[in-house]
């Protein structure tokens, strides 16, 4: 739920909330993939690209074969 919550504010352009509460997720799901994923892209969002790189590999040492987080990587550090 927070994680669709996040993607709300990122839909609306508000990207800073969306950091906010995907931040909050990760510290309450530090084992979950998808947490680091969605935080990783509401960085790319905002254009941060190196906070989105560290939050994908972050969400693949958690689960090596998160698709996204592999398709996201290949598509960044070309």
């Amino acid at each position: 739920m927070l994680t669709n919550l996040g993607y709300d504010f990122l839909n609306a352009g508000k990207s800073d909330e969306a950091i906010e509460l995907l931040a909050f997720n990760c510290k309450e799901y530090p084992f979950s993939a998808n947490v680091y994923d969605s935080i990783a892209e509401a960085y790319l969002n905002k254009g941060d690209t190196t906070l989105a790189v560290n939050n994908f590999r972050k969400a693949l040492t958690i689960d090596p074969s998160y698709a996204n987080s592999i398709k996201m990587l290949d598509e960044l550090e070309r």
